[in-house]
């Protein structure tokens, strides 16, 4: 179904330029969709499950560091949503369900954690998304720097306030963080040197 509705808008979109590329606009369409199509879900299910504040927060978090850090990617689309739906409900989830919270010396360490992988790591990305420009490079670093000491501000000051809020935030933005490690790249079946993806394990 998403195929089909990714085909009709390129074609949609390409009528009348011939120097369209077809494929690449299917192809653009049909990951455009099936993020959409994914995110809706996870926000249907978390309302459903009385969770649907902290795993938005989660959403948010996630996504707008994921744009300034960049980071690995899965090799498939199928580990691509599992992980998505484990980054938006587990820490709501244990926070919620085992009342799970933040140690003040805990955001600390996630904190100093976060911005040693961001000082070393950031950008990085896949072999076929590469990030040359050093003016580029330099903006999403700072960046991240950025957003990273905001959200860990906005969690210290929900913790007494929200709690789960504040323990999602924390872990959230740590594991996005982490996403830019090699050992991320590896787990994922790409070389971590070479950033291009090995033959799927999955």
């Amino acid at each position: 179904m998403i195929q089909t509705l990714a085909d009709k808008t390129a074609r949609f979109i390409a009528k009348g330029d011939e120097t369209a590329d077809v494929e690449v606009l299917t192809y653009g369409y049909y990951m455009f969709y099936q993020q959409w199509i994914t995110t809706i879900v996870i926000l249907l299910l978390a309302l459903v499950c009385g969770l649907f504040f902290p795993v938005l927060v989660s959403m948010v978090v996630s996504m707008t560091l994921r744009g300034s850090t960049g980071g690995t990617h899965a090799t498939r689309a199928i580990i691509c949503k599992i992980v998505a739906f484990v980054m938006a409900f587990a820490p709501a989830l244990a926070a919620e369900v085992f009342g799970l919270r933040m140690f003040p010396i805990a955001f600390v360490v996630l904190y100093l954690l976060c911005i040693a992988l961001i000082v070393v790591y950031v950008p990085t990305d896949t072999d076929v998304k590469k990030f040359t420009n050093p003016r580029l490079r330099k903006r999403m670093k700072i960046e991240s720097l950025v957003l990273v000491s905001l959200f860990f501000a906005a969690a210290i000051f929900l913790q007494e306030r929200i709690p789960v809020i504040a323990f999602v935030i924390a872990i959230i933005t740590f594991v996005a963080c982490s996403l830019v490690h090699p050992m991320a790249y590896w787990l994922f079946g790409f070389d971590p040197v070479t950033k291009e993806a090995k033959k799927s394990r999955w």
